[in-house]
């Protein structure tokens, strides 16, 4: 099944734009069975409530936006802003993957960049809540590591030559400032997790690609 994407309704009583589209209704099953290998449980439909980067961190409300259940602790609004690649990272089995790599970093390393403030109760006991996560943000973050970064390196032929590029690009950034710093501290286990992270997402769409050979990285003077 293609996945569509269509315009939400949203409430008349809070900020929004008409950039916010999500997928249908009808279709979520067949996603969900598409999302599966990767923890995907269920899906819900939910009254969100957000200020995220889907509004431009304005509040805003949808009614009936439908969410993925992921790993039975997270919900994933399939709602995103226009023109960031979201009908395609759900009909492409490799942005799909890639989504979910870098859904997963984010939880290890920056949960507080993409976990929200908003829960939703789980059950009709109330014991626990579902966290909601920022998946506009994750969709923009993916486009930009892919169309910034891995079709503009998919021929780089070492990790030098990449490290020199991140440093005007600036696509990973380092911990360290100054100008004596080297450009990417890869003695951070941070660090080097994204670096990998990234290598793992341009095999995705270049499996040949030079740096895809790169398994391990080391600190370059």
């Amino acid at each position: 099944m293609h996945i569509t994407m269509e315009p939400v309704i949203k409430s008349v009583t809070q900020t929004c734009s008409d950039q916010e589209v999500a997928v249908s209704l009808s279709q979520c099953s067949a996603l969900v069975s598409a999302c599966q290998s990767f923890g995907v449980e269920g899906y819900r439909v939910v009254d969100y409530t957000t200020n995220g980067f889907l509004s431009r961190y304005l509040p805003i409300r949808i009614p009936h936006a439908p969410m993925l259940v992921y790993r039975g602790q997270y919900l994933i609004p399939l709602v995103f802003r226009r023109g960031t690649g979201c009908e395609e990272l759900w009909n492409q089995a490799s942005r799909r993957e890639a989504f979910f790599l870098l859904l997963d970093w984010y939880l290890r390393y920056e949960p507080e960049t993409i976990v929200t403030k908003y829960r939703v109760m789980d059950d009709e006991e109330e014991r626990f809540r579902l966290k909601i996560l920022d998946s506009a943000w994750i969709a923009f973050r993916l486009q930009e590591l892919i169309h910034c970064g891995c079709y503009q390196l998919k021929d780089c032929p070492s990790k030098e030559h990449f490290i020199q590029w991140n440093q005007e690009s600036r696509l990973i950034q380092s911990p360290l400032i100054g100008r004596h710093s080297p450009v990417l501290d890869l003695e951070n286990r941070k660090t080097v997790a994204e670096c990998l992270l990234f290598f793992q997402i341009l095999q995705l769409f270049f499996p040949d690609a030079p740096l895809c050979q790169e398994l391990q990285l080391e600190k370059v003077g």
